[in-house]
Parts: C-alpha cells; sequence; structure tokens
C-alpha cells in the first residue's frame, strides 16, 4: 500500500509477522519498522541514532545481531518451502493415471451434448420456418379477403351511387342503398301544404337515412381495407373506380348538405316572417329538416370528413352573406374618411356579421345539436362557429378589406382595432364554454387575425411622436412650464407628465401594448432623472439676478418632489392596472379569483416603481448638491473680499470705521434673497405638498447658510492671523531697531481692520437674527461657528467698541 508522501506500507499483519522473529526480550537501539519503508536513507539513519546519544559500536552490534537473526529466520522460511515441495511432489505421483481414466467418460458425455444441441437447434429453425411459412399464408389470406373485400365494396358503392331510389322501403332490401335527394331538393313551397305532406317526407327522410348510412358504412369499409392492401396492383387497378366513387359520394353528400341548410334556412325565415303556418305544419318541417341535416352531418362525422362539411357550410351558407357585409368602401379606405367615421363603419359591419352569428348558432342548436344539458352530442364536433363563421370572416376581412390592417395613421388604427377586438369579444361571449373559447383562440385563423394588425408599427410610431415632444422639451430645459396642468414648474417635467399620461389614455393605450407601452414610461422617467442629473443651472445673460442659476434648481428640485409624489399617490399605478381584467382578449377567462388577484399591485410593478423613485430620490440629490456649488461660488467673490481690508487701512490714514463694508452688506442682501427664493419654491410646491418637502427646502437653506459662514469664518480667521503675525513682524523689528519696548499708536492700521472685521460679523449675525427660515437651533449652529475673535478680541480700545 502506497501513502500520499510516495512510501510504501505494509499491512498491520505483515509487519507483525516480520517483528516476531526475534528473541523475546532483546532489544535494539532503532526502530526497526524504518527499514520497511521504501525511501530509506542510511545516512539519514545513522545521524538519527547520533542525535539520539547511541555510538556507532552500538549501532553496529544491534545491527550485526539483527541480521544474524534475518538470516537464520531466511535459512528456516527455504527449508521448510522445500519440505514443503517435496510433499507436494510425493502426492501428485499417479494422478495421470486418475485423470486419463476421467478423460474418456467426460468426452462421450460432450459429445452427447453437442448431438442434442445440434438436435434442438435444427428443429428450431424447421419450427421457425414453419411459423413464417404461416405467417406468409396468413398474411395471403388476410390480403385475398381484403382484396376481395375491397372489390365487393367497390361494386356494391358503384351500384348503389348509379342506381336510381326505390319507391318502397320494402322493395328488395339487398338493392336499396341509393341516395336520393328528390325530398330535400323540392321547393319551400311544397312544405308547407299540410301535415300529411309532412308526414310523407319523414317517411321518405327515414328511408334516405337508411341508405346513407349503408353507404358510410360501406365507405369506411372500403377506406380501412384500401389502406389495409397497401399498393397492391389490384388496388392500383381499382383505385379510378375508387376515386369515382370517393367524387360521387362527395358531390352527392354536399348536394345533401346543401339542401339541408336551405331547408333550414327557408324554415327560420317562415317562422321569422309571421306566416299562417299552424303549429302541427310548424313542428312536421322542424323535425323533417333536422333529420334529414342531422343525417348528412352523421355521415360526413362517419367517414371523418367534418372539416370537408365545415368548408362547404363557410362557401355555401356564409360566404356571400360575408362578401356583402365586407365589401369594400371609400370610408374604409387608407385615405378615406376620418378615424372615427371609419370605426363607425366597421362597427356597423360587424354588427351585421354578429346578427348572422345569432341566426346561424340559432339554426343549428334547433335543428342540430339535440343535446340535453351535460349529455354527449357526437355532432357537436361541428362547430358553426370556431370552424365556419370565423374563419370565413377572418379569410373575407383579409380579401375584401386588407387596408384596415394599415398602421400608417395611428389615430385611425387605434379606433379599427379596438372596434376589432370587440368584434373578437362579442364572438366570445356568444360561445358555450370555455373550451369553445380556447378551441377558438387555438384556431390558426385566430393568431392570422390579430397577427395582421401591425401593432410594433403602431407602438413605433407612438413612441416616435412622444420621444420627439420630449427631445425638444429637453432642449429647453429651463423653459417654464405654460399650462401648469399638473402644477409643475418647468416645461420638461410637465412633458415628461404629459407624457406618461397620453401614453395611458384611452385613444393611445391598447392593452396588448401594455409591456412597450410600461416600457417608455421607464424610459420618459429614467430620461426626466437623467436631465436632472446633467442639468447645469442657467446663467442670467442680462446679469439682474446673481441668483437665477439657483432660482432654476429650486424650481427643478419641487418639480422632482412632485413627481415623485404623483408616482407615490397611485397615478401610475393606477395607469397600469386600470381595468386590467376586462382590457384582456377574450372575457371568458376572467373570472372572480382573477379579479380578486387584480386588487393587489404585482410584485414585479412595486419593484419598478420604487426603483424609479429611488432613482429620482437619488437625481434630486444631485440637485441639492449643485446648488450647494452655485451658491458656493455666487458666494465665493463676496467673501473673498474680507482679504482686501489689508489694503483698505493699512498706510492709507483712513478713519476709524464705523459700518459693515459694502461686501458685507451685499453677502447679507443675498442671503435674503436666497431666502426669499426659498419661501417661493415652497409656497410654489403647493398646500398639498408634503411637510417633508417644507423641512428639506429648510434644511438645505440653513446648510447653504452654515456653509456660507465657515467660508467667512475661514477667511477671517485667515486675515485675523494674517494681521496679527505682521503686527508682531514689526513690532521685534523695531524692538530690534530701538533696542527697548515700543510702544505703538492707541488706533493702529491693524486695530482698524480688526475692527472693521468685528463690524462686518457682527452685522451678520445680526442678519441671521432676521432669517425667518433659520429654525432657533440652526441658528445657534451658525452663531458658533463664528469664531470669538472676530467679535469679542479684535485688538482695539474698550472705548472704540
Amino acid at each position: 500500500m502506497e501513502t500520499s508522501d510516495g512510501e510504501f506500507e505494509v499491512p498491520n499483519e505483515a509487519l507483525e509477522s516480520t517483528l516476531g522473529i526475534a528473541p523475546s526480550g532483546l532489544e535494539f537501539c532503532f526502530d526497526r519498522r524504518g527499514f520497511l519503508t521504501r525511501h530509506f536513507d542510511e545516512d539519514n539513519f545513522v545521524l538519527d541514532r547520533l542525535k539520539m546519544g547511541i555510538s556507532l559500536e552500538s549501532l553496529h552490534d544491534s545491527l550485526l545481531q539483527y541480521f544474524n537473526i534475518l538470516k537464520n529466520s531466511l535459512v528456516e522460511l527455504i527449508n521448510q518451502d522445500y519440505a514443503d515441495f517435496v510433499n507436494l511432489s510425493t502426492n501428485l505421483f499417479g494422478l495421470e493415471k486418475i485423470i486419463d481414466s476421467l478423460e474418456s467418460p467426460l468426452v462421450h458425455v460432450k459429445e452427447s451434448v453437442l448431438a442434442v444441441l445440434d438436435d434442438i437447434q435444427n428443429t428450431k429453425k424447421e419450427f421457425q420456418h414453419n411459423l413464417e411459412e404461416r405467417k406468409l399464408l396468413r398474411e395471403k389470406k388476410e390480403l385475398i379477403h381484403s382484396l376481395l373485400t375491397v372489390a365487393a365494396c367497390t361494386t356494391r358503392l358503384q351500384k348503389w351511387l348509379t342506381q336510381g331510389p326505390p319507391n318502397h322501403v320494402e322493395k328488395d332490401t339487398a338493392n336499396t342503398g341509393l341516395l336520393s335527394y328528390s325530398v330535400v331538393e323540392e321547393s319551400s313551397s311544397a312544405f308547407f301544404h299540410s301535415a300529411t305532406s309532412w308526414d310523407n317526407q319523414a317517411s321518405n327522410i327515414v328511408q334516405e337515412e337508411q341508405r346513407i348510412d349503408r353507404v358510410a358504412q360501406e365507405y369506411t369499409k372500403l377506406q380501412y381495407f384500401t389502406r389495409k392492401c397497401g399498393d397492391h396492383p389490384c388496388i392500383k387497378e381499382l383505385k379510378p373506380a375508387i376515386q369515382v366513387i370517393t367524387a360521387s359520394l362527395h358531390e352527392q353528400l354536399e348536394a345533401r348538405l346543401c339542401s339541408g341548410l336551405d331547408l333550414c334556412h327557408e324554415l327560420c325565415d317562415a317562422r321569422q316572417s309571421g306566416k299562417g303556418f299552424t303549429l302541427e305544419q310548424q313542428t312536421a318541417g322542424v323535425k323533417s329538416a333536422s333529420a334529414a341535416l342531422r343525417q348528412v352531418l352523421s355521415t360526413y362525422l362517419s367517414i371523418d370528413k367534418l372539416s370537408d362539411a365545415a368548408l362547404l357550410y363557410r362557401k355555401h351558407s356564409l360566404q356571400a352573406k360575408l362578401n356583402q357585409i365586407f365589401s369594400s368602401c371609400p370610408e374604409l379606405s387608407s385615405n378615406g374618411a376620418d378615424s372615427m367615421t371609419a370605426a363607425s363603419e366597421l362597427r356597423s359591419r360587424y354588427a351585421l356579421a354578429l346578427d348572422i352569428l345569432d341566426s346561424e348558432c340559432l339554426l343549428f342548436k334547433q335543428f342540430v345539436f339535440k343535446r340535453t344539458h351535460k349529455s354527449y352530442e357526437p355532432l357537436s364536433e361541428f362547430d358553426p362557429l370556431v370552424d365556419g363563421f370565423f374563419p370565413e370572416t377572418v379569410q373575407v376581412l383579409f380579401e375584401q378589406l386588407p387596408e384596415i390592417f394599415s398602421a400608417g395613421n395611428p389615430e385611425r388604427f387605434f379606433e379599427l382595432y379596438t372596434a376589432s377586438i370587440e368584434f373578437l369579444d362579442g364572438i366570445e361571449l356568444r360561445t358555450d364554454s370555455l373550451k369553445q373559447v380556447q378551441k377558438l383562440r387555438q384556431h390558426p385563423s385566430y393568431s392570422a387575425f390579430l397577427g395582421k394588425w401591425s401593432l410594433p408599427v403602431y407602438f413605433q410610431l407612438r413612441f416616435q411622436k412622444s420621444t420627439q415632444i420630449l427631445l425638444e422639451a429637453l432642449r429647453t430645459p429651463w423653459k417654464e412650464a405654460e399650462s401648469g396642468s399638473f402644477g409643475c414648474s418647468l416645461n420638461v417635467t410637465e412633458t415628461v407628465l404629459d407624457q406618461i399620461t397620453w401614453c395611458w389614455s384611452e385613444k393611445v393605450y391598447l392593452p396588448s401594448l401594455r409591456h412597450r407601452f410600461w416600457k417608455l414610461t421607464l424610459q420618459l422617467l429614467n430620461a426626466f432623472v437623467y436631465a436632472i442629473k446633467s442639468a447645469q443651472p442657467p446663467v442670467d445673460e442680462q446679469a439682474q439676478n446673481d441668483l437665477f442659476g439657483i432660482k432654476s434648481l429650486f424650481a427643478l428640485l419641487t418639480d422632482g418632489h412632485l413627481v415623485l409624489r404623483w408616482i407615490s399617490g397611485g397615478h401610475l399605478e393606477e395607469f397600469v392596472l386600470r381595468n386590467f381584467p376586462s382590457t384582456a382578449i377574450g372575457l371568458k377567462t376572467v373570472h372572480s379569483g382573477d379579479l380578486e388577484k387584480v386588487q393587489s399591485t404585482p410584485v414585479w410593478l412595486t419593484g419598478c416603481l420604487e426603483d424609479s423613485m429611488d432613482q429620482l430620490r437619488s437625481a434630486l440629490e444631485c440637485v441639492k448638491a449643485n446648488v450647494c456649488t452655485s451658491f458656493q461660488e455666487s458666494m465665493k467673490s463676496l467673501i473673498l473680499q474680507v482679504q482686501d481690508l489689508p489694503r483698505k487701512y493699512r498706510r492709507t490714514s483712513r478713519a476709524w470705521p464705523t459700518s459693515p463694508s459694502n461686501y458685507m452688506l451685499s453677502i447679507n442682501n443675498k442671503l435674503s434673497t436666497l431666502a426669499e427664493e426659498v419661501t417661493i419654491a415652497i409656497t410654489r410646491s403647493g398646500s398639498d405638498s408634503s411637510e417633508d418637502l417644507q423641512s428639506e427646502f429648510k434644511t438645505l437653506f440653513e446648510d447653504l447658510v452654515l456653509k456660507t459662514t465657515q467660508m467667512y469664518q475661514a477667511q477671517t480667521d485667515d486675515l485675523i492671523a494674517s494681521v496679527k503675525k505682521v503686527e508682531d513682524s514689526l513690532r521685534r523689528l523695531r524692538v530690534a531697531r530701538s533696542g527697548s519696548t515700543v510702544t505703538t499708536a492707541a488706533q493702529s492700521d491693524d486695530d482698524k481692520i480688526r475692527h472693521q472685521v468685528h463690524l462686518d460679523t457682527t452685522a451678520y449675525a445680526k442678519h441671521l437674527e432676521t432669517l425667518s427660515l433659520l429654525s432657533e437651533a440652526g441658528r445657534q449652529t451658525c452663531l458658533s461657528a463664528l469664531s470669538p475673535n472676530a467679535v469679542t478680541q479684535a485688538g482695539c480700545p474698550a472705548g472704540s467698541l
């Protein structure tokens, strides 16, 4: 066994066996386990023994003893193995004779077994061959039987489909089965003479039902055995006859179906027109027409050709009517009337089409579908709505009115698309079950009809219009709002909210494009956020108001909070969730459970709104930082005038200062102007603005005043320190020149400078008391930021203060 470090490790049992060769009580000065490792190092072994204090002589003696023990053990082992070998050789003597005596019987048994296996294999092959022959024979018999059946069916069908109908059911029933359509081909006027005529017609229809059943069964049988025979030459010979039979059967079935449909329509028209027919006549007529139509549909069902019946029904009963309803007209052309007129015209035509659908559904319920509640009706597989009316209507629309699907005029497209969706909802309202709704929606015509409307093109046109308006507003971000419909100060904010409201308005928004309009809404909000972050304060070109940029930033800050309140107030959420259930295509899918789900805001919508508001809050922080930077820049030039005081008083023989400097008056005026702008911004936000917004403006104002105070104090500290250094330097120079202490004048230039700083600081502190927007805590913070040196330690005589 090899360990992870590459050494060879002997199992414990083998190790014990090697260690037990030494006499008991004999001990060595080394560990014998070390010799069993694969990478035994002699030098290290000797060095380890020397480090342990074992002398070379002792080590030599121990190794020699161990060597002798190993040598003796090896000799004993060899002797033992040799003895075992000798014993084995002795025991194997005579074994060859025993083996030879057993070989002959075993060979004989082997040959017998092989012979038996050969017999079994031969028998198996023969049996399999017989089975294959029987299988082929059985298949040939089945093929012959199928060919005979096909020939017999072909002969019978040719006879039944070409022979005239017998006069009575009792005549030679073997030759009956002819499809006669004289009953359904008679004019409708002959059906209303008397109840006896209806009885006669009913009797004839019973005969026709029997014949058509036999023909259908025989034709189904023919088709089955024809497929079973495959490409047999006999089938190829009979194929022309089979094709003739198929064509003849389909032709007669089509004639019978058309006649049955016409008869049912005539009966419905007669009943609606109120002709003077007795109840007995009406009952007999309905019974006869219903039997005829059900019989032919049952035949189509039995031969698996209901799709052909649906196509014939569309062509015979619906195509002409729908072509007349949806005929082309100037109002529905791309260059025709206005949007509302076109939509009104299309709705009126859809209403006429739905009237046809109602009459057709009523006809089939009266004459075809005879099921009761929860009972199975085989003929219900024939769906006049899904397989007949709707695909035919879609095809007629594609052929007759293709221009209604054009998205070149988005207003016209919206009206026509909305009218068409209402038409779809009207169709789904006329379905009998949710299963029928699902079948309708899975129909190729349904997806083709919805796919014909160029919704992406419509949205792209709306998107381009919205983005163009927004880009135009972003070119002049500081333009004031005009309409004031949202209470905004800037036109860009009003444009963003107006476009969001516009894209969710009733004349623009389409439920099928909810995800796209939601994406457009987020893009509009992101554009507004980007405009806020990248907004640079404007410059007053006439230089009449140096706080013009800050005033605009206040307006942007107010608008940003207005948008936040607008979103958090649920206006945007209301747009997205408005009419959520009813706007879905197909009202059959909406249940009370769905309405309860819509009541709560979806998680994805809440997440998007929170993310948008977080981005907007972050952008507003950038605006506040921009306000601070802009105000500090405007105050910087005034505050730096503090450093001009030495030039004003040093060596100028100016009088002792008695009033604040002009720059301090300008600073106080700017603070007053800033307070007025903040008050205007709070007032502009409206009475419905939150207390948080007002508190935020006041906090921002306090921060601006505090930073101004700190900037002013930093300049005065530098000035006082500089004056002190100059004064000390001049004093030391005078002392050095005169050799004694020099007394200074009562009012030196440096004293004038310090006193001017004192007057300016006092005026600044008094002005802070007049700012009503400053809270008491904010005012105390600003006053504490003013250095006492500027007020009480001006270095001037007490009487001058």
